[in-house]
């Protein structure tokens, strides 16, 4: 079988790569920095929760895709399908809710400034507490998975006609329901529990704490608490252009993921656009995050160096 190695399959490439390597150097440079001082901060803890199921995904998900867009078909037996649309519902549920948790733990911490500040190993406790609950409930979540999906024979295709970026079949794996109805209950629920519900919360908390910060800094006007204001005003637009990335992203994907599921002949540039939908954000955002925390890049220049 002879590769294409067309424009976009190298985009879709280098998305890959910058998914694996950038999400994986954010890992490692918090886990030393962590192990230097003995502890590790909250919001260092939650960037890389964050940055470790991404990583998963790239390769576990995308690396696989990658490889098929190149024209090396990967076919997957009933029970591998299983497990791989198990891993991506469980870990494509935690990627949107730990995205979340970012936005929602930096609108705790500017409400804070004004009221009382919690303990650091205190607040760390509650974000670990946060953190496995959304690793447990999304496995619980996507157990189902283990049940109702298969690999496709022939020209046999999967029931489902409303399909969000989570409950996306790839590589030949497809939903199988014992009905119509069930299938499209599953996808409704995952599409607004696990997507619009948070992506909505995601936008509304950034809007609330670039609000308060601006309140803030106004209140406070040259004294000497503006430099804090100013540090956490560029924290909140970092949030900010990740949460946006992550909007666009998503859009993007489900859009193109539905037209093209919903069409009679499947488009290739829909397809692409799905999948560079699905990968930006994860490339992207070790990329955003080195470039926006100062503090994230100088631990990483130092441990490069």
């Amino acid at each position: 079988t002879s590769l294409r190695f067309s424009a976009d399959n190298v985009f879709y490439g280098i998305l890959v790569l910058l998914g694996i390597v950038g999400n994986l150097l954010v890992v490692v440079t918090i886990t030393v920095a962590g192990y230097e001082v003995g502890t590790i901060l909250a919001s260092d803890f939650i960037l890389a929760n964050l940055a470790i199921v991404n990583f998963l995904i790239s390769t576990i998900r995308n690396v696989p895709l990658f490889i098929s867009d190149l024209g090396l078909k990967i076919y997957l037996s009933r029970d591998y399908c299983k497990i791989f649309m198990f891993l991506w519902v469980w870990l494509r549920s935690v990627s949107i809710w730990a995205t979340f948790c970012i936005s929602f733990f930096h609108f705790l911490v500017i409400r804070r400034h004004h009221f009382s500040v919690l303990r650091k190993g205190k607040e760390l406790r509650n974000i670990i507490i946060t953190t496995s609950v959304i690793w447990i409930g999304n496995f619980f979540y996507a157990f189902p998975t283990c049940f109702y999906s298969t690999r496709a024979y022939g020209n046999e295709t999967d029931t489902i006609q409303l399909l969000s970026a989570t409950t996306r079949p790839f590589l030949g794996c497809i939903w199988k329901f014992p009905s119509l109805y069930s299938g499209v209950a599953y996808a409704t629920a995952s599409l607004v529990i696990h997507e619009v519900f948070p992506i909505f919360l995601m936008v509304v908390i950034n809007l609330g704490t670039l609000y308060i910060l601006y309140r803030h800094s106004r209140a406070v006007g040259v004294e000497t608490l503006v430099t804090r204001v100013a540090s956490e005003r560029r924290a909140a637009k970092v949030i900010l252009i990740l949460v946006t990335l992550f909007v666009i992203c998503w859009v993007t994907n489900v859009l193109m993921v539905n037209y093209n599921h919903n069409t009679e002949k499947s488009i290739r540039v829909f397809v692409m656009l799905a999948n560079f939908g699905a990968s930006l954000f994860i490339g992207f955002s070790p990329v955003v995050l080195m470039v926006g925390h100062s503090k994230l890049r100088k631990k990483l220049m130092n441990f490069t160096l």
